[in-house]
């Protein structure tokens, strides 16, 4: 069961969610009105209150059962940040491992070609094939001679990740589109 409470105006001030026979306020963000789990940043009690919130929710039609309040209704966002080409090539181009292996794989054709495609990227802000940035990188890491840090890995993984560039590094060091 859930239990809302609202100001004078009539605008949900606190949603609460009944786990056990006892009211616990849900994570309500007054400011845009939608059930904000972020607001929680200590996971058990998050993950208890979502848990509450799904099971309550779990086979109802959350627009009927809400229809008196549909600020209460879940909004899944859909917003997509698109890839920051010129924020992952400065980064990539400061990061000493990636300088390292730049320099040492045996195949200068592909970090050449690497290179040029991402830098254009980054100047030309036009959609490019991540296809062939993956193809172009995964050459050069084949090219390869010294074994990367899981260090090294993780902080190009931590670079696509700020620059919202889709793609996953495994333990080699090679890339794949995610999907």
């Amino acid at each position: 069961m859930i239990n809302v409470l609202y100001d004078s105006n009539g605008k949900a001030i606190e949603v609460k969610i009944q786990i056990g026979g006892i009211f616990y306020p849900l994570p309500w963000n007054k400011e845009t009105q939608i059930i904000d789990w972020s607001l929680i940043d200590y996971e058990p009690t998050q993950t208890v209150l979502k848990a509450a919130w799904d099971a309550w929710a779990a086979g109802k039609d959350l627009t009927y059962e809400l229809r008196d309040r549909p600020d209460l209704v879940p909004v899944t966002p859909t917003t997509i940040n698109p890839p920051n080409w010129n924020l992952f090539c400065n980064s990539l181009l400061k990061n000493l491992a990636y300088a390292r292996i730049s320099e040492t794989s045996t195949n200068q054709n592909a970090v050449r070609r690497l290179e040029t495609i991402a830098i254009s990227a980054s100047i030309s802000k036009e959609e490019i094939d991540i296809n062939l940035i993956a193809l172009f990188w995964n050459q050069m890491i084949a090219g390869i001679t010294v074994k990367l840090t899981t260090e090294e890995i993780a902080d190009w993984s931590a670079i696509a990740i700020s620059s919202f560039i889709p793609i996953s590094f495994d333990s080699s060091g090679l890339i794949s589109v995610v999907q």
